[in-house]
């Protein structure tokens, strides 16, 4: 069975991040660059009302074999917002409410990976902001709310196999274990409170100050069939992982009247933790499974800084960021069978850590024509983690592993593009959008962790470099497979009225 691993890689590190917002935001988050859009002074200076209704479709990522497709992600959802700001006495008010209704589906069920898993997901969420200003004050606050369900059935092709002894205490147990078929149900609610303020502190110069704080709550729940050789363990089985996500961000933003320039730095940190229950049946009544498996717990916190020019028609954008990044990792396997009386357990535990640091250019122009108006977005970022891993496997009846004690680093490469065509029409307006994501990762270590699939000597592949690289835009030859990757593309239309 071929395995590729490099979309498993990338599908893990933006999980967490993609069930709560857009793919493009995903990316800049991981690179350490967070921004959040908020009612600025400017926006109250005149007073409007707009709504606009709005439908994207995201094509994620698509892998084709001979020209067969393998591997399909892609999601649609559906927007309404509304904008209104008016004037009472000698205060100017705003209101931005934007409601989503979303889903995305996922699945490799042709490709030819160990494990084939389906996903569909349905996520939708109320994003609301009001602020009041006197010209010179600003006062803020909003929240968004999200509620996530979403199913995976999930088939084993494949599973791992070894030398005698290994399989004997071991592997040879995982699948009467746990089956070739599992099920994956997940249930989320999000909640994301933020206020912020824009006050003077000279004649010149403007402070904009933001903090938003991000709590995620997922119930995880893992469904198998245990046929075991332990009758008191066979039947419906489950592990539940009552998942949590604490994010905050603070942002101070710096801006000078007379200037085009405007700078601002900010500050983040991410926690997750993945506690593992196991649910025991009813008729073990000497306890002999586990109630707790474990856990992973990781971490996430750093900063940026960035500066913006702006001029006529067009905004020149850079930033930079500096992370830290944790995860720490103690599991251990239900017990999945009885050997000479004995129980078999296994587990693993380690640790990674490491720093990450980013760079980020963009360009933004726009060009009014008649009642067409162009918009052109493009941008690039660097990144580069430096980790280091540090773990080892926890085994039973003498079985023997080699602790793994190596770095991993990888350049990461976005390029990131999005055209804009507003059409106006009387009081209203049409936009058509698309955008286009890059994404291209290098792996510069020496390191004896290997993630990409080595063929057997009577396969071919192209003579391997000592790098591995990810880039889901070009053509790979694979076991005289062609194999092409595609993605990364959004689409949306919408319509806005004004009054």
């Amino acid at each position: 069975m071929k395995n590729n691993f490099y979309f498993v890689i990338v599908l893990v590190l933006i999980h967490s991040y993609v069930i709560s917002q857009d793919i493009s935001r995903t990316i800049y988050s991981l690179l350490n660059f967070h921004s959040h859009e908020i009612i600025r002074p400017s926006d109250l200076f005149t007073q409007t009302s707009n709504i606009t209704s709005s439908f994207v479709y995201n094509d994620y990522y698509r892998k084709f074999i001979n020209n067969q497709k393998t591997i399909d992600w892609y999601g649609n959802s559906w927007q309404i917002s509304s904008w209104n700001s008016w004037f009472v006495d000698k205060l100017n008010y705003g209101l931005k409410t934007n409601i989503q209704l979303s889903d995305y589906d996922y699945q490799n069920i042709q490709d030819e990976k160990a494990v084939r898993i389906q996903n569909h997901r349905d996520f939708n969420y109320v994003d609301f902001q009001i602020a009041l200003s006197n010209g010179n004050y600003l006062i803020g606050g909003g929240g968004v709310y999200r509620k996530t369900k979403s199913n995976s059935p999930l088939t084993i092709m494949e599973f791992p196999s070894s030398d005698m002894l290994f399989n004997d205490y071991f592997l040879d147990y995982l699948e009467p274990t746990f089956g070739e078929n599992l099920n994956i149900d997940v249930n989320s609610r999000l909640q994301n409170p933020l206020v912020f303020v824009s006050f003077p502190v000279s004649k010149q110069y403007n402070i904009t100050m933001l903090y938003n704080h991000l709590y995620q709550r997922h119930n995880i729940d893992i469904h198998y069939i245990n046929s075991s050789n332990i009758d008191k363990l066979t039947g419906n089985r489950s592990i539940e992982i009552p998942t949590k996500l604490k994010h905050n961000f603070i942002q101070a933003m710096l801006s000078k009247k007379s200037s085009s320039i405007q700078s601002s730095a900010t500050y983040f940190n991410t926690d997750l933790k993945l506690p593992f229950n196991n649910i025991i049946p009813f008729n073990n009544a000497d306890s002999l499974d586990l109630d707790a498996l474990g856990y992973i717990d990781g971490a996430h916190w750093g900063g940026s800084i960035e500066l913006i020019y702006s001029r006529n028609n067009y905004q020149l954008l850079m930033k930079l960021g500096l992370g830290n990044l944790s995860g720490t990792v103690d599991l251990e396997t239900p017990v999945l069978g009885r050997t000479l009386f004995i129980p078999i357990i296994h587990g693993i535990a380690g640790e990674i850590t490491g720093k990450n640091s980013s760079q980020n250019i963009s360009f933004n122009y726009n060009k009014l024509f008649k009642n067409m108006k162009f918009e052109l977005f493009s941008s690039y970022s660097h990144g580069y983690y430096d980790l280091l891993i540090d773990g080892d496997a926890k085994l039973i009846f003498g079985l023997i592993s080699l602790p793994v004690y190596s770095t991993l680093n990888y350049h990461v490469h976005f390029f990131d593009f999005l055209g804009n065509v507003k059409q106006q029409i009387g009081n209203m307006n049409i936009i058509f959008s698309f955008g286009q994501i890059i994404p291209i990762i290098w792996r510069t270590d020496s390191s004896p962790i290997k993630f990409k699939y080595e063929p057997t000597p009577t396969e071919t592949e192209p003579t391997p470099t000592e790098t591995e690289d990810i880039n889901f835009w070009e053509w790979d030859y694979i076991s005289e497979n062609l194999t092409k990757h595609r993605g990364g593309k959004s689409y949306s239309i919408s319509i806005q009225y004004s009054w």
